[in-house]
Protein backbone atom coordinates (compact mmCIF):
# COMPACT_ATOMS: atom_id res chain seq x y z
CA UNK A 1 0.00 0.00 0.00
CA UNK A 2 0.91 3.26 -0.69
CA UNK A 3 1.69 5.44 2.85
CA UNK A 4 0.83 9.06 2.99
CA UNK A 5 3.90 11.80 3.32
CA UNK A 6 2.45 12.02 6.99
CA UNK A 7 3.09 8.49 8.96
CA UNK A 8 0.00 9.28 10.85
CA UNK A 9 -2.39 9.48 8.39
CA UNK A 10 -2.25 6.13 7.36
CA UNK A 11 -2.16 4.43 3.49
CA UNK A 12 -2.97 7.00 0.36
CA UNK A 13 -6.09 6.79 -0.88
CA UNK A 14 -7.76 8.25 -3.85
CA UNK A 15 -10.61 10.14 -3.85
CA UNK A 16 -13.16 7.98 -4.48
CA UNK A 17 -11.21 6.21 -0.94
CA UNK A 18 -10.12 3.23 -2.92
CA UNK A 19 -6.27 2.18 -1.80
CA UNK A 20 -3.11 2.64 -4.03
CA UNK A 21 -1.43 -0.67 -4.43
CA UNK A 22 2.16 -0.16 -5.61
CA UNK A 23 3.54 -3.58 -6.62
CA UNK A 24 7.02 -4.02 -8.36
CA UNK A 25 8.16 -5.98 -11.14
CA UNK A 26 11.40 -6.94 -12.83
CA UNK A 27 11.50 -5.04 -16.30
CA UNK A 28 8.11 -6.02 -18.27
CA UNK A 29 8.37 -7.09 -21.27
CA UNK A 30 6.50 -6.10 -24.85
CA UNK A 31 4.76 -8.49 -27.26
CA UNK A 32 7.85 -8.69 -29.47
CA UNK A 33 10.22 -9.74 -26.55
CA UNK A 34 7.93 -12.33 -26.32
CA UNK A 35 8.07 -13.29 -30.04
CA UNK A 36 11.56 -12.99 -30.36
CA UNK A 37 11.68 -15.88 -26.99
CA UNK A 38 12.92 -13.40 -24.34
CA UNK A 39 10.82 -15.08 -22.00
CA UNK A 40 7.24 -16.63 -22.03
CA UNK A 41 5.92 -13.53 -20.42
CA UNK A 42 3.26 -15.68 -18.22
CA UNK A 43 4.95 -14.45 -15.05
CA UNK A 44 5.48 -18.06 -14.44
CA UNK A 45 9.46 -17.29 -14.39
CA UNK A 46 8.67 -13.69 -12.68
CA UNK A 47 8.90 -12.22 -15.84
CA UNK A 48 5.62 -10.50 -17.54
CA UNK A 49 4.52 -9.47 -20.98
CA UNK A 50 3.09 -5.82 -20.24
CA UNK A 51 -0.38 -6.49 -21.72
CA UNK A 52 -0.47 -9.66 -20.00
CA UNK A 53 -0.52 -8.57 -16.69
CA UNK A 54 -2.59 -5.40 -17.17
CA UNK A 55 -5.23 -8.08 -18.03
CA UNK A 56 -4.37 -10.50 -15.12
CA UNK A 57 -4.59 -7.65 -12.59
CA UNK A 58 -8.16 -6.55 -14.07
CA UNK A 59 -9.07 -10.02 -13.78
CA UNK A 60 -8.15 -9.95 -9.66
CA UNK A 61 -11.83 -9.33 -7.33
CA UNK A 62 -11.55 -5.77 -5.83
CA UNK A 63 -9.19 -4.64 -8.86
CA UNK A 64 -10.79 -1.36 -10.08
CA UNK A 65 -8.40 0.01 -12.42
CA UNK A 66 -4.99 -0.55 -13.84
CA UNK A 67 -2.32 1.83 -13.71
CA UNK A 68 0.07 0.67 -16.68
CA UNK A 69 0.17 2.63 -19.66
CA UNK A 70 0.25 0.07 -22.53
CA UNK A 71 -2.18 0.12 -24.89
CA UNK A 72 -3.03 2.25 -27.80
CA UNK A 73 -2.98 6.02 -26.93
CA UNK A 74 -6.24 8.30 -28.04
CA UNK A 75 -4.84 9.12 -31.46
CA UNK A 76 -4.47 5.33 -32.66
CA UNK A 77 -7.91 4.21 -31.06
CA UNK A 78 -9.06 7.59 -32.88
CA UNK A 79 -7.92 6.12 -36.03
CA UNK A 80 -9.24 2.64 -35.41
CA UNK A 81 -12.29 4.11 -34.93
CA UNK A 82 -12.22 6.53 -37.91
CA UNK A 83 -11.25 3.78 -40.11
CA UNK A 84 -14.21 1.66 -39.23
CA UNK A 85 -11.97 -0.72 -37.08
CA UNK A 86 -12.45 -2.47 -33.65
CA UNK A 87 -9.82 -0.93 -30.81
CA UNK A 88 -11.78 -4.65 -28.62
CA UNK A 89 -8.94 -6.80 -27.67
CA UNK A 90 -6.21 -3.32 -27.41
CA UNK A 91 -6.53 -4.17 -23.74
CA UNK A 92 -4.27 -2.12 -21.13
CA UNK A 93 -4.11 1.49 -20.00
CA UNK A 94 -4.25 3.90 -22.53
CA UNK A 95 -0.90 5.34 -23.13
CA UNK A 96 -0.25 9.23 -22.26
CA UNK A 97 -0.49 11.33 -25.48
CA UNK A 98 0.68 14.29 -23.37
CA UNK A 99 1.59 14.78 -19.70
CA UNK A 100 0.73 18.37 -17.67
CA UNK A 101 3.14 19.72 -14.89
CA UNK A 102 1.84 22.05 -12.51
CA UNK A 103 4.45 24.41 -11.44
CA UNK A 104 5.05 26.12 -8.22
CA UNK A 105 4.77 29.34 -10.03
CA UNK A 106 1.23 28.31 -11.30
CA UNK A 107 2.47 27.78 -15.05
CA UNK A 108 2.10 24.61 -16.71
CA UNK A 109 4.53 22.44 -18.61
CA UNK A 110 3.70 20.10 -21.27
CA UNK A 111 5.03 17.18 -22.31
CA UNK A 112 4.10 15.54 -25.49
CA UNK A 113 4.81 11.75 -27.09
CA UNK A 114 6.58 11.40 -29.89
CA UNK A 115 4.41 10.80 -32.89
CA UNK A 116 3.51 7.04 -33.55
CA UNK A 117 2.30 4.85 -36.20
Amino acid sequence: MRENLLPKAGPLKTDQDFFIVDAPFPALLTTADVAAGAAAGDGIDGRWEVERLSREIGLITGVLEVGLFCGLDGVQAERLRREGRSTAGKLGGQRPVAVYFGMQDGSVKVRTAPARG
